[in-house]
């Protein structure tokens, strides 16, 4: 790297023969000439210096320059000035000049004044820093503050609180003329039911401190061809579970997938042709493909003609120095996390524990402006720069038209908006309401907008992409508007871009700013995208509809409240349940299973919970809990299996 000085009016240059072969902290001088004020204020406003040298003896001239590049250019840019001129102290110091100087000193001094200026611009940016880590913790504060009130309005209000509900009841309950028995039956409901969501307020969210327990009982294998990410992908699902193999060789990776136990297979295009062997021998398996940019610009069309990858990552684990990309890292988690519970939705997923989100609902066009300033409102509270802020605007609207005008569509699947214009008022049904959901932990700030169609084929998305990175003919036209325009603009705008998917259900698209990143690093860091498809995600065993009690105890020995199983496979149950056990809880499962006639045999066994509605969204259009079922003996095996094969499949009901 280089310290870029912009060189203005230089003419005899005296300025560039001074510096040239000089270099301070083993970096090399690099300049650009500007012959007059108006051609250096151009060149400041379309590139980046670190200093700016002005040798004028035009007073007005040389300081209406540099009240530009202080009202335009970053604070941390060092400006000298070479003049005859005499110049007033107050000038200087109004207009924020660093250094003057004769120019008969320019010989002698000039690197002097401009190592000091470096050291300047150093000490400017540690500020810069400290004033920005300071912004996120001041906003971490600010975030745990609000969670604090929420829970007390939640306990306290007058009204609505969990505590006014209960006193309330127990006023009424005083009223001679409703049976006593009554009001105490009445009373617990109420109780039991506060309870509950007292627990669930106080319970963490955190979907990545999750991951490791539904995980930990998976065999996962990873086959990426650079060893270096091979190392940090190793050692970052190391830390999830038991049972991780990986290799950078292609004949080892086969050997290890034709075992047939693995459950999460991540790999990158080089090990892209063993994905159909895979599938063949491990019947159940999960497949991530793990890819590039410049991969997936060169091989799009061909990622999709794979088997089934269940999802699609365009990541880079190594950052631009070659050094490990920490928010990578992270997502690489989430990601195998999101594909072993079966869960993908929900932005909370990729943020920490006890942020709160705020959420619009919109049925109408117009009500879009205001939708975006209150995002905005938010921005600005998180600190976000006001470029990013500006981005953030634009992709909010982008997105919002596509889940109005584009995602709607009739029973046969034909778009009802697209062929609309995006300035006529439209006025959704209902049922084609659009959510728009945004959420800061002071790390990153997530803005999601979902639709209700599930339209967003992995096809589609891909294909838009790819178009949008080609050159030529092929590129999408910025004329044209679209899904395509707006998915484009919203991974070039943002840190990290997310998709996820459920056909003909729904479709939640997610952008995150990065709040600890400077302009710079925005720009330099690879951006990632990561497209999920809940219906690709398949089960290792076919459901089938049954209504059987089960006691579910947690590893203290406490009885969950009483519940129903709703459906079984040989692999596990759905459990219906107001107030689910989160994702990854071990659990004692105690069921019978009918042998007709009255009949019934006691089957006790561990298990996981690998699939939760816990705070989230609902499982099978009800609360309830996915268990997975461990440590079956064969004849508790054979038991399931005869009660299963005399139900019949859900798919068939």
């Amino acid at each position: 790297m280089t310290w870029q000085v912009l060189l203005v009016q230089d003419h005899n240059r005296l300025c560039e023969i001074a510096l040239s072969g000089c270099q301070w902290r083993k970096r090399k001088f690099a300049w650009i000439h500007a012959a007059d004020v108006e051609q250096a204020q151009k060149s400041l406003g379309e590139k980046a210096y670190h200093l700016a040298i002005l040798c004028c003896n035009d007073v007005s001239k040389s300081l209406e320059l540099s009240q530009f590049a202080r009202a335009r250019c970053p604070p941390s840019l060092r400006l000298v000035w070479i003049t005859d001129a005499v110049v007033d102290t107050s000038s200087l110091d109004n207009h924020d000049i660093d250094f003057v100087l004769t120019p008969g000193a320019i010989s002698d001094d000039l690197f002097s004044v401009v190592r000091s200026c470096m050291r300047s611009f150093e000490n400017v940016l540690d500020l810069e820093e400290v004033t920005s880590a300071l912004s996120v913790a001041n906003h971490e504060v600010a975030r745990q503050n609000a969670f604090k009130e929420r829970v007390l309005e939640k306990l306290g209000d007058g009204e609505t609180g969990f505590i006014a509900q209960v006193l309330g009841h127990g006023k009424e309950a005083s009223d001679k003329s409703v049976p006593v028995s009554d009001n105490v039956v009445e009373l617990k409901e109420l109780i039991g039911d506060v309870a509950d969501r007292i627990i669930e307020l106080f319970r963490p969210h955190d979907f990545r401190a999750r991951v490791k327990s539904s995980l930990e009982h998976k065999n996962v294998v990873v086959l990426l061809s650079d060893p270096k990410a091979l190392r940090i992908t190793e050692g970052t699902l190391g830390g999830t579970t038991k049972a991780l193999r990986a290799s950078s060789l292609k004949e080892e990776g086969a050997e290890i997938l034709n075992r047939g136990d693995t459950d999460l297979l991540l790999l990158d295009w080089a090990f892209a042709d063993l994905i159909g062997p895979a599938q063949c021998a491990n019947p159940a398996l999960l497949v991530v493909l793990l890819t590039e940019q410049s991969v997936f610009e060169e091989h799009g069309n061909s990622m999709l003609d794979l088997p089934g990858a269940n999802a699609v990552v365009i990541n880079r684990l190594l950052g631009t120095e070659g050094k490990p990309d920490a928010s990578a890292i992270q997502e690489l988690v989430v990601t195998a996390g999101k594909l072993i519970s079966g869960d993908v939705f929900g932005l909370e997923k990729y943020l920490s524990w006890g942020v709160a989100v705020e959420e619009v609902t919109l049925t109408h066009t117009s009500e879009r402006s205001g939708a975006i300033d209150s995002v905005l409102a938010f921005a600005e509270r998180c600190r976000v720069r006001r470029t990013q802020c500006g981005k953030l605007a634009t992709i909010t609207d982008e997105l919002l038209m596509n889940a109005m005008w584009d995602a709607p569509c009739d029973a046969s699947g034909k778009p009802k908006y697209a062929h609309l214009s995006r300035k006529e008022p439209l006025q959704l049904k209902p049922d084609e309401a659009v959510v728009l959901r945004y959420a800061s932990d002071g790390n990153q700030l997530a803005v999601s907008v979902t639709d209700h169609f599930g339209r967003l084929a992995r096809e589609t998305a891909v294909n838009y992409l790819q178009k949008c990175f080609a050159k030529g003919k092929n590129q999408i036209s910025s004329d044209t508007g679209g899904a395509g325009l707006g998915l484009y603009m919203a991974y070039l705008a943002m840190s990290n871009f997310v998709i996820n998917v459920a056909p003909g259900k729904k479709t939640e698209v997610i952008g995150f700013v990065d709040l600890r990143a400077s302009t710079r690093d925005m720009s330099l860091r690879p951006r990632t995208f990561h497209y999920f498809c809940s219906r690709s995600i398949r089960r290792a065993h076919p459901r089938n509809p049954a209504k059987i009690q089960v006691v579910l105890r947690d590893s203290g020995g406490s009885v969950f409240e009483p519940k129903w199983v709703k459906n079984i496979s040989r692999g596990g149950l759905f459990v219906q349940m107001s107030a689910p056990p989160p994702l990854g809880t071990e659990v004692t499962v105690a069921l019978e299973i009918p042998l007709g006639q009255g009949e019934a045999h006691s089957i006790r066994c561990r298990g996981h919970v690998v699939w939760s509605s816990h705070g989230e969204e609902l499982v099978e259009g009800m609360r309830g809990a996915g268990i997975q079922l461990a440590d079956l003996a064969d004849a508790q095996m054979r038991l399931i299996s005869d009660f299963i094969d005399r139900l019949p499949s859900l798919e068939e009901c």
